[in-house]
């Protein structure tokens, strides 16, 4: 992940990440360096020595209040003396100015026993104006005193040293040890002094002396350690300490306590005046000491400032020259990578005759360059091979375009038995094989539409030969139907007469019972009338069964014209729509027909019916009179059915005619579909035409043609009393 995420980053990045590592790292510790310069720099020192300064005046008056106070206690005085309330003004005031001074520290900024150190200070501080009260009212021990102001100035002495080891320098943290040990002596002998005072008042009790030989020992000890942790220079200073008046009076006062020798002369007053002023000239040491301390800091303090001032310098030089240095490298890759790029660039763009510096150099970037200087060379080679394979390549491209063009041009011409022959190149093949199957399947096609044209003008013939036949066999039908309508109009007639005889039959059916005589007569006649109206039904059967024949006859037509119209396809649709109408026609008539032959049968049976009363008439004439009745009302019913079958016939009529005027719209539809059938066969000598102007070669044939069909003949009858259909062929329809 981290690899392919460098790839994505320039040179010049990753010359940057690379100078970083280093960059940062010196930039880390130049500026925990610059830190801890400033630390140094913004330590305080003018702080420390006032604090110390301050610390130092007001323990030494702390220590003369001690040695007053247990002056004071141990006495029997009732009030405070005036010199111990004198120095007590004064520690207030000391103490003031300490307070004051150490407001100004940021505890937080400081070590932590540090502030401590501070903290326990205030505290026995604020318990010094208790401690006061106690002494001035004798209610507090010696003891309890001593520890009291003892503890108060280590505290004080501690946040000295304290304040003083906030600077971080070695000399300087042990010169502050020093110091504080040697004011530690000037404190145990400030011990001395109060022990010293105890003792000469109490007349050096036994108590008293250990006492006083226990603070002795304890002064030795801490100016011993302070002569140990000092500094030769400090040595120095308190090195003549006892050769001075004061420290000579106050050693020999020692020496007689701490050997029985106190002598009788010496008071407790003399004793804290000597001890005091050995005391004052410690104080003095202690002076120089500080001024040590203070001047050393101060040189502290200037050469932290300058260790400050020349690191940051010297880390701003150090940056821009690394930041210089890492420019001038980036510039010298990324400058000599970019003219290789624009020489690569021109390279990819096909200028072969490019430049290419750096080549001479000595670094991975004069290696690339010659490595370009080589890709030239090579993409010149490519180059001069490529622009002779693309002349090559062109040859082959015009050739294979004139063999093409030539084929074409045999194509356009309508030549189809000349396919390619020549050669092609392996990635032009598939075009020359493409091309001859093309030309293979066009000339299959040509050869099968020449096959189907000629199938098509074949049926087209046939199609026609069976209209005009079926033009002839509508025009007998309408000659046939036109006799039949004539003969249907004798037949009204005759129905018509009939229906009058029957009204005469009623008339002398009623005149029957007028005349008797004549009855012989008149059933004769009636005989007479009713064979002729079998006769009239007879004729009627026969020209119903003569319908009944044209309607099978015209019915059979309409499914043979049907049959030929579907071989015909889509040129016989609008014939097979014509044929189907006539079927159905042809159907209607024959239910009329039959609907005739059932009422003439009926007329038949009934005329039967008539003729057998009138023959019984005449057989019982005798039973005429009792009858004549009867007969007449047969006669009125005879008469009523002569009028249903007059109507009936009208019917008939009208519906014969109705079968004429369809015959006449067959035989005009009959020539439409043989002009149709004509137009159709014209076209398809056309398309044969065109067809033939096609040069079709071997490979070729011609598919089988399709077998034709024979033609619809239909004979008419000589006699003029029908006709006859030859079917031949069309026996499966």
């Amino acid at each position: 992940m981290g690899m392919r995420f460098l790839q994505h980053l320039s040179i010049r990045t990753k010359i940057g990440i690379l100078l970083a590592a280093p960059l940062l790292l010196s930039l880390w510790f130049i500026g925990q360096t610059l830190l801890d310069l400033q630390r140094k720099a913004q330590a305080d020192t003018v702080l420390a020595g006032e604090v110390l300064e301050h610390m130092s005046s007001l323990v030494h008056n702390l220590q003369l209040e001690r040695g007053l106070s247990a002056g004071y206690l141990e006495s029997a005085a009732g009030a405070p003396p005036e010199k111990l309330v004198k120095v007590r003004q004064e520690n207030d005031a000391k103490m003031a100015a300490y307070l004051e001074e150490i407001s100004h520290i940021d505890l937080a900024s400081i070590p932590a026993e540090s502030a401590d150190a501070i903290t326990v200070a205030k505290s026995e501080l604020a318990r010094k104006k208790d401690i006061r009260q106690k002494i001035d009212t004798h209610s507090l021990k010696l003891k309890d005193l001593i520890a009291y102001y003892t503890e108060l100035n280590a505290a004080l002495v501690q946040t000295g040293l304290a304040v003083a080891n906030g600077i971080d320098d070695p000399l300087i943290s042990q010169e502050a040890v020093a110091l504080s040990f040697f004011m530690r002596a000037i404190d145990a002998a400030g011990l001395e002094r109060a022990a010293g005072a105890v003792g000469f008042n109490h007349g050096w009790k036994p108590e008293d002396r250990e006492t006083y030989v226990a603070y002795h020992e304890l002064f030795k000890e801490r100016l011993s350690t302070f002569m140990n942790f000092a500094t030769e220079e400090d040595r120095k200073t308190v090195q003549g300490l006892f050769g001075s008046p004061e420290m000579k009076t106050f050693e020999d006062l020692r020496k007689g306590i701490l050997y029985g020798n106190s002598g009788a002369d010496v008071t407790a007053e003399g004793w804290f005046a000597a001890a005091t002023k050995a005391i004052e000239v410690l104080q003095k040491k202690e002076v120089l000491l500080i001024e040590h301390l203070e001047r050393d800091m101060a040189a502290f303090d200037a050469h932290s400032k300058l260790m400050l001032t020349e690191m940051a310098i010297f880390a701003a030089v150090m940056l821009g020259l690394v930041l210089l240095l890492g420019l001038s490298i980036a510039r010298s890759i990324t400058g000599g990578l970019a003219v290789l790029n624009v020489a690569l660039k021109k390279l990819g763009s096909g200028e072969t005759e490019v430049e290419v510096p750096g080549a001479t150099r000595r670094d991975e970037i004069g290696t690339v360059a010659r490595n370009v200087v080589d890709l030239r060379t090579v993409t010149q080679r490519k180059q001069e091979e490529r622009v002779q394979e693309e002349k090559e390549r062109r040859e082959e491209i015009l050739t294979v375009a004139r063999t093409i063009g030539k084929s074409l041009m045999d194509l356009q011409q309508k030549r189809l038995n000349n396919p390619i022959q020549e050669f092609f190149p392996e990635e032009f093949k598939s075009i020359r094989m493409d091309f001859n199957d093309s030309l293979t399947a066009l000339s299959t096609a040509i050869s099968v539409i020449a096959e189907l044209t000629s199938s098509v003008d074949e049926s087209t013939k046939s199609i026609a030969e069976a209209s005009m036949d079926l033009a002839h066999r509508t025009e007998a039908e309408s000659a046939t139907l036109e006799k039949t309508t004539q003969a249907m109009g004798e037949l009204t007639n005759n129905v018509q007469r009939s229906a009058s005889n029957a009204g005469r039959a009623e008339q002398l059916a009623d005149s029957a019972q007028h005349g008797v005589k004549s009855c012989d007569e008149v059933v004769k006649n009636t005989i007479t009338a009713m064979d002729k109206l079998q006769e009239s039904s007879q004729e009627i059967s026969q020209i119903t069964k003569v319908i009944q024949d044209i309607a099978f006859q015209t019915n059979l037509l309409a499914l043979n014209a049907g049959v030929e119209a579907a071989r015909a396809g889509e040129a016989g649709r609008g014939f097979a729509v014509v044929a189907s109408e006539v079927r159905m026609l042809a159907q209607r008539c024959a239910d009329a027909v039959q609907q005739i032959d059932e009422l003439t049968a009926r007329s038949s049976e009934q005329v039967k019916n008539g003729a057998a009363l009138v023959d019984q008439a005449g057989q019982a004439m005798s039973t005429v009179n009792d009858q004549v009745g009867e007969i007449s009302s047969l006669v009125v019913e005879i008469a009523g059915n002569m009028k249903e079958q007059s109507a009936q016939m009208s019917d008939v009529n009208t519906a014969v005619g109705e079968l004429e005027m369809m015959a006449q719209q067959n035989a005009a539809m009959a020539e439409q579909t043989t002009a149709a059938t004509t137009s159709l066969s014209e076209q398809a000598q056309e398309l044969r035409e065109q067809v033939s102007q096609f040069t079709i070669g071997a490979a070729a044939s011609a598919l089988p043609a399709p077998a034709a069909h024979p033609p619809l003949s239909i004979d008419f009858d000589a006699e003029d009393d029908g006709w006859d259909q030859d079917l031949n062929s069309s026996n499966a329809a």
